[in-house]
């Protein structure tokens, strides 16, 4: 199984503690995010690290990984609010790597069998 969450590192280059807000999106409404807004305090010259969970709402049985863009906005007072896309993978319940195995191994027995 793929992962199940990604982290969000926020520094503060400023000279004063700031207050962060950081707010995931996932425009296609196929993913669950927790937490999906995030308040954050961090000192002059630190970093934070935040981790968000991801929960598909459904997978494929079998098939391919499928990717899902999330958006992260990170705002605080008195600068532009910044924004990153990232792509999140959600593999299927089963591989096709995993199927064309069973089917090898199904065809060795067949063999094996009628011999």
């Amino acid at each position: 199984m793929g992962r199940k969450s990604f982290k969000i590192q926020i520094t503060n280059q400023g000279n004063s503690q700031r207050h962060y807000v950081v707010e995931v999106r996932e425009p296609r409404n196929k993913l669950v995010m927790l937490p999906s807004r995030i308040r954050t305090q961090i000192a002059p010259g630190q970093t934070t690290s935040l981790e968000v969970k991801v929960l598909p709402k459904e997978r494929t049985l079998i098939g391919r990984i499928r990717r899902y863009p999330i958006e992260v906005f990170i705002r605080t007072d008195g600068l532009r609010p910044q924004t990153q896309s990232v792509e999140y993978p959600v593999p299927p319940r089963i591989s096709w790597e995993t199927v064309l195995v069973a089917l090898l191994v199904v065809g060795l027995i067949l063999m094996a069998i009628h011999q």
